[in-house]
């Protein structure tokens, strides 16, 4: 009995995170039954089709009251100009990479340790070593958007419409609620501080300081896709249809609309390069400029579960498994066999290993390609 309620546990966390791999986009993208694509490889094979769907939230956070940012509706266009940045973040002062985030932060990997949900066990947290070893639990919170800094984990745990922010100590001690009785999503952890999503609103605070500070409101909008990437926090948004922009210390100034991207499924960042599943093109692969430029296809196929990391970019295709490429498109090579009937979701790319959910069942490979095998 004890063993079905774990997978019971574990299913729903993988639904909760499912959104943040493959099904963030608005719109309904159905097919015929006479619709087929082609896949790599060269064969053409029948799509699958997804539904996207939205999520809908409603409970705030509890504690003081939020300070609320004016002028929430504010929105610019990104400039084709070059604009001067401020200096980019030392990218080791992240909690987790902006692609393992947005595939449900599931994984992380820091000073020979991973931190990881194990859908065996309820989707607990448990932390091992590199070579496997240690594989010790940590807690028995169902767990997801995983970011390990300076000696603490700080999660999202719970499922459906329960997820608090949560943090332990590396070792396991010092187990603490920092907010409770919410709906966090796409927690990301930078420096000293916390951004997240809930009810719709974008919210940061420092780590040690006491109340959120509510940056802008959306109000009646699906965000998702929301991830940070040098001194910007980019997210979509489903109900204005577009994926935008804002810096991290902007405070009330608008944020910017990516022009030329509206639907998308999954999306990372590379540079000043947009990746991302083209809803409003059967989810082909596309990359863009911030800027609004370049608009290029990449592949001629559906993808889902982006995630870029050393200049590889890691993507699923639902028909034939787990793919990487070259940032400019080239050197596509498949890492897992073919499998129509497996459903892929949730990529993790740590230094030399992918983890991803095949199925509610979780699975490893070696970044070559080498050694897939059932993990969990």
């Amino acid at each position: 009995m004890k063993k079905y309620i774990c997978l019971l546990i574990a299913a729903l966390i993988l639904l909760s995170v499912f959104a943040a791999c493959g099904d963030s986009a608005g719109g309904d993208d159905s097919q015929s039954s006479d619709d087929f694509r082609t896949f790599p490889g060269g064969s053409n094979q029948r799509a699958d089709n997804d539904q996207s769907s939205s999520r809908e939230v409603r409970t705030r956070p509890n504690g003081t009251q939020p300070q609320r940012a004016s002028a929430t509706s504010q929105v610019s266009e990104v400039s084709q100009a070059p604009e001067q940045t401020a200096p980019v973040r030392d990218e080791n002062r992240n909690g987790s990479t902006p692609g393992n985030l947005v595939n449900g932060g599931l994984f992380v990997q820091k000073d020979g340790w991973i931190y990881y949900s194990n859908p065996a066990d309820g989707s607990s947290l448990y932390r091992m070593k590199t070579d496997g070893s240690n594989d010790t639990k940590m807690n028995d919170d169902p767990t997801s958007f995983i970011n390990v800094l300076d000696g603490w984990v700080y999660y999202v745990a719970g499922v459906a419409r329960f997820r608090e922010l949560h943090k332990v100590r590396i070792d396991g001690s010092g187990f603490a609620t920092v907010i409770q009785n919410s709906l966090i999503d796409y927690l990301n952890v930078v420096d000293d501080t916390i951004y997240y999503l809930t009810e719709n609103q974008f919210y940061t605070f420092k780590i040690n300081g006491k109340a959120p500070n509510m940056i802008f409101e959306e109000v009646g909008a699906s965000l998702s896709n929301m991830f940070i990437s040098g001194n910007f926090v980019y997210f979509h948004d489903g109900l204005e249809v577009g994926f935008y922009r804002k810096r991290t210390n902007s405070g009330v100034l608008p944020k910017s609309r990516i022009r030329n991207v509206e639907l998308l499924r999954s999306a990372d960042m590379a540079g000043e390069w947009l990746y991302f599943s083209n809803n409003g093109d059967m989810d082909k692969f596309y990359k863009i400029r911030v800027d609004g430029l370049q608009k290029t296809q990449i592949a001629d196929f559906p993808v889902k579960c982006i995630n870029i990391r050393d200049g590889w970019i890691y993507f699923a295709n639902m028909a034939n498994g787990i793919f990487k490429m070259r940032e400019d498109g080239t050197e596509m090579t498949r890492l897992t066999a073919d499998n129509p009937e497996i459903a892929l979701y949730n990529i993790s790319v740590l230094e030399d290993r992918l983890y991803y959910n095949d199925n509610y069942a979780l699975f490893t490979v070696r970044t070559d390609g080498t050694g897939q095998q059932n993990f969990r």
